[in-house]
């Protein structure tokens, strides 16, 4: 059991930090995804660039399949 003198003691800087940045990351994520009015790309224009651009090397097809 947690004792009062452990919360007191509890430091929740880094976690306030990472809540921001996973939080950073949803915006971002939701952007991209084009769910809000302000989405500059959205998935299916990603997956059209992906399967039309000009993919070479070992990882050419990991890499497009990932991305479409």
């Amino acid at each position: 059991m947690v004792t009062y003198q452990e919360l007191n003691d509890l430091r929740l800087g880094k976690l306030k930090e990472a809540v921001t940045d996973w939080q950073q990351m949803l915006d971002k994520l939701t952007k991209l995804s084009g769910e809000d009015a302000g989405g500059e790309i959205n998935a299916a224009d990603m997956a059209k660039k992906a399967n039309g651009a000009d993919w070479a090397g070992k990882n050419a097809t990991v890499t497009k399949e990932f991305v479409t």
